[in-house]
């Protein structure tokens, strides 16, 4: 995800910032756009549910790793369910995540 700043004339400033990439998926089959985002400073991923209007639910955290900052989706387990894997750059490792098919996820592994 790239962050570009406006200044006061509402062109964009030169500034980007650049913070990993912010998957976008339905985890809970309710044909409803949630995000996951990688919370490097706290060691947490946040799963945000989209209610249908543009809105989300309060965050759901998951503990990762150091310093999360990759986040990626696919089914590890063949369960025919979306699990998430982290990139941890501080500790140089990976958390997994395993999904129960309804936005809900198990503790990391």
């Amino acid at each position: 995800m790239n962050i570009v700043v406006a200044n006061s004339c509402s062109d964009y400033a030169a500034a980007i910032f650049r913070y990993g990439n912010v998957p976008i998926v339905d985890f809970n089959n309710d044909d409803r756009i949630d995000v996951i985002v990688a919370n490097a400073n706290s060691n947490y991923v946040s799963i945000l549910l989209e209610y249908g209007d543009g809105s989300f639910r309060n965050q759901i955290l998951y503990s990762t790793g150091s310093y999360p900052y990759g986040v990626a989706l696919s089914d590890f387990n063949h369960d025919k369910r979306l699990d998430i894997v982290v990139v941890n750059w501080r500790d140089n490792s990976m958390s997994v995540v395993l999904g129960y098919g309804n936005g809900i996820f198990a503790n990391e592994i």
